[in-house]
């Protein structure tokens, strides 16, 4: 009987350990008929989900795992929050930046935005360059404003995060929830699925796709003074010891107890989108990146 229970005991412990590691932390890895023929191996990885996308075939990632588990977006919200914003906005549209600067959260990374006018081009080089959470506020109000919301900024940010949602609903995503614009308050997620799709749709806009390319840019402010923003990307950073010129974007996302990285990498005239989700450490989202074009023979 002893023994009995012991086998029943071992078994439930294994059935324990395959749901955590399974379920729990984001299932098991899945590749496509690609992946299998050129014998991609299972990285190591500290991240939850991950996501490496041919972008020759969008629809049929090359490894995946975790695709659909909902996480924290962080920073990653303002990619969300530009893309739509700046399909209502003209990039020279002029932008009065003002009172909903004070919404902005307290401890959350800033462009050092000051009251006064900046042109739509330029907010977004501030959102995401420098992942300034005040450019994010100060282009969903201004959008709020430009689609007829004249209320108070508090009632402008509600007005775009409903008009957002609606976007996104029209563009097929279901399992996003952007709850304020910087992606810094308790409440927002995402999957890696669908932080590859709005990667993809901000890579589909011009101005957009050079703004996440950029390492470095200049930001004229109201008051004449010039501010040098650099961007939260270490693999565009020259002088940064993660720096690989086959990155060519996107963006970077942090809280304090998780980080996220969505990277844009070439290699033999192909582009490939790479997507980690809740990696551990600033510097173990580049490892973990550098892992997924590792076991895909891309590195």
């Amino acid at each position: 009987m002893r023994i009995f229970a012991a086998f029943i005991a071992l078994i439930l412990v294994i059935l324990g350990y395959f749901f955590v590691n399974q379920v729990v932390l984001g299932q098991r890895w899945q590749f496509n008929q690609t992946a299998v023929e050129e014998n991609y191996t299972e990285p190591d990885l500290n991240a939850k989900a991950a996501l490496l996308i041919n972008l020759e075939d969008p629809s049929h990632p090359l490894m995946a795992k975790g695709g659909d588990t909902k996480l924290p977006p962080a920073s990653l919200a303002k990619l969300f929050v530009t893309q739509y914003a700046m399909t209502i906005l003209e990039p020279l549209d002029s932008v009065a930046v003002g009172d909903e600067l004070a919404l902005v959260p307290e401890h959350t990374s800033r462009a050092q935005l000051i009251k006064g006018r900046y042109s739509a081009r330029q907010l977004a080089r501030a959102a995401l360059i420098p992942s300034g959470s005040d450019a994010a506020y100060a282009l969903a109000a201004g959008a709020a404003r430009k689609m007829g919301q004249q209320g108070s900024p508090q009632a402008q940010i509600d007005f775009f995060l409903e008009k957002m949602h609606e976007h996104l609903a029209q563009q097929g995503f279901k399992h996003t929830y952007i709850h304020e614009p910087c992606g810094f308050e308790p409440g927002s997620y995402t999957t890696a699925n669908e932080a590859a799709k709005i990667a993809m749709l901000t890579l589909e806009n011009p101005l957009l796709a050079q703004i996440v390319s950029t390492s470095e840019q200049v930001l004229l402010q109201p008051d004449g003074k010039e501010l040098t923003m650099k961007t939260t990307n270490l693999f565009l950073k020259p002088k940064s010891p993660f720096y690989d010129p086959n990155f060519v974007g996107v963006k970077t996302g942090s809280l304090e107890d998780l980080t996220n990285l969505v990277g844009l990498y070439q290699h033999h005239n192909r582009k490939y989108l790479t997507v980690i989700l809740s990696s551990d450490t600033d510097e173990n989202r580049y490892r973990d990146t550098n892992a997924l074009l590792r076991a895909a023979h891309l590195k």
